[in-house]
């Protein structure tokens, strides 16, 4: 490493053959590269300094303590400081050799919603693993990114998954900073859309707290297919669409079990302080990690019961929902007695290996989502209400064999 006169970094490229521009990245335009041995893709990410050598100083600090030595973060190949000539003086920059993929998670999606192709549950799973490690690994380091988003969550041509460090590469250009520009739209926490609409030009809440905001949000982007950056925001008046989410969210529960429904829900707690980090969610998941990076199929373990007096009965396992489901016995103890029993028959059913309907199994697997899920908003518990009861008064007749 070293400074140079050539417009062109001398000692990084030696191993690299030109291939071309790569202009719609989110480091800007940058000169693309193939390493000639592999034809591995990298980026040339030139940064203007006004004090290189002392980015170069951080730079070295960091390839020392292996901030950049993670799976599911980009590497970092090299740095080289030089000197180019400009019409009004000497600039002074600093070039940067990434590792680059074309795919990227935003034109996956698009590419799925198409054909309606879902993501499997064991492949969200993989994806939530997979950037909330990265995101572990940057906040031990106290770095966070501020722009995460499916845009820049890059994989690999056999499924791996890798995000950037981002606030290295574009010089802080967050999320929020390019909203208070009025330049783009991004995954901002509640939180950050009132720092906006009080016009400070950077938000006053935790940074990490923000990111995993922004996690849930590229989580919920990719269970439903659905562009949430468009869906849940209202941009001219700056505010979270807190009702669609919910929608989305209702979507999500419907579709995947109600472990990966409730780990969405935490993410988008709209409270900054009762949000989850990533090093709280990796930690989380990893006594899944294995299940999780073979995609095979798992069970979250049950949260634990409270110890019991001595000759105090268990409760029965239909005491969490029974607990979730007060909601309804509060709106009509009649209509909350009759689910009960009735779910409590359709289980003993099930498990006796009796005939039920599909629309009664159905009902049975949706009244399970709701023991990992809050209770749902007055606006639509009474919608919910008037569903329960049609199928009731539709099913609760029908017969099993």
């Amino acid at each position: 490493m070293g400074g140079g006169t050539s417009k062109q970094p001398t000692n990084l490229l030696h191993e690299y053959k030109v291939r071309g521009f790569k202009r719609d990245t989110p480091f800007g335009e940058c000169r693309w590269y193939s390493h000639v041995n592999d034809n591995t893709d990298a980026l040339l990410i030139t940064l203007s300094l006004q004090n290189p050598e002392e980015f170069q100083t951080t730079w070295e600090e960091s390839n020392r303590l292996g901030i950049h030595n993670h799976p599911h973060i980009l590497k970092i190949h090299g740095s080289e400081v030089q000197k180019t000539a400009e019409l009004c003086g000497e600039e002074n920059v600093v070039n940067l050799l990434v590792e680059y993929h074309s795919l990227n998670l935003e034109s996956e999606i698009t590419r799925r919603r198409e054909t309606s192709n879902y993501y499997s549950e064991e492949e969200l799973w993989y994806l939530l693993l997979a950037i909330s490690s990265a995101g572990a690994h940057f906040q031990k380091y106290h770095i966070f990114h501020g722009d995460l988003n499916p845009s820049n969550i890059f994989i690999t041509s056999d499924g791996f998954v890798k995000i950037a460090d981002h606030g290295l590469l574009t010089r802080g250009r967050t999320a929020y900073l390019k909203a208070f520009l009025g330049q783009s739209l991004g995954l901002l926490a509640p939180s950050q859309l009132k720092d906006l609409i009080a016009k400070r030009d950077r938000p006053t809440g935790s940074p990490v707290k923000g990111d995993a905001f922004a996690l849930g949000m590229t989580m919920l982007w990719a269970a439903t297919l659905q562009d949430v950056a468009l869906a849940c925001y209202s941009w001219g008046q700056r505010q979270f669409l807190s009702r669609k989410v919910d929608d989305l969210l209702y979507n999500v529960q419907m579709r995947y079990s109600g472990s990966f429904a409730d780990i969405l829900r935490q993410l988008l707690n709209p409270e900054d302080s009762e949000r989850p980090d990533f090093t709280q969610i990796h930690t989380f998941l990893l006594p899944y990690q294995d299940k999780i990076e073979n995609y095979d199929h798992f069970e979250m373990a049950p949260r634990k019961e409270a110890s019991r007096k001595p000759g105090e009965q268990s409760a029965s396992k239909s005491q969490p929902m029974r607990n979730s489901l007060q909601w309804l016995n509060e709106r009509d103890p009649t209509v909350y007695v009759r689910y009960i029993q009735y779910i409590d028959e359709i289980s003993a059913k099930i498990n006796s290996g009796r005939y039920v309907a599909p629309a009664q199994r159905d009902e049975y697997e949706r009244s399970k989502l709701l023991m990992a899920v809050p209770p749902p908003l007055p606006s639509e518990q009474e919608d919910e209400l008037r569903r329960i009861t049609l199928h009731l008064d539709t099913y609760a007749n029908v017969q099993s064999y």
